[in-house]
């Protein structure tokens, strides 16, 4: 029950951060609640963080450190046909398409050969999708 309050606490305090930040900024921030999980697992629950889960947290740092150093600044969108507009500039529609193909390629060709033995096949998925969500 302990448990429960604390997640829906920090849910409460994640969601209002977003009205004192831009959302470039607390996203990357949030992600670092791995790193946290990561170490209290350690140190409570005696498990031992294999060389796989020390790559994931040494990955959530380095990207959230970028993308905070590297933010741009924040448009200030009023209307949804802003992001529309947006969203429909030809530079955004070609870079979506070819995340879109690049993913496919590598979900049909390259899962089934690598994706047992190689972590980076589905850190590439994650990364080339959520670069859509940051554009």
């Amino acid at each position: 029950m302990c448990f429960n309050f604390t997640v829906i606490i920090g849910e409460i305090a994640n969601f209002a951060a977003y009205a004192y930040a831009p959302a470039i900024l607390v996203t990357p921030l949030g992600a670092l609640s791995i790193i946290f999980s990561a170490v209290l697992a350690h140190f409570i629950l005696k498990e031992r963080l294999h060389i796989f889960g020390m790559l994931g947290c040494a990955l959530c740092v380095v990207g959230s450190t970028t993308i905070v150093l590297h933010a741009p600044k924040e448009r200030h969108i009023e209307s949804v046909k802003q992001v529309w507009h947006l969203a429909t500039e030809p530079g955004f529609l070609v870079y979506f398409w070819v995340v879109l193909a690049v993913v496919a390629v590598i979900i049909f060709q390259y899962v089934p050969r690598y994706g047992q033995t190689h972590l980076v096949v589905y850190i590439g998925i994650c990364s080339l999708m959520g670069s859509l969500t940051v554009c």
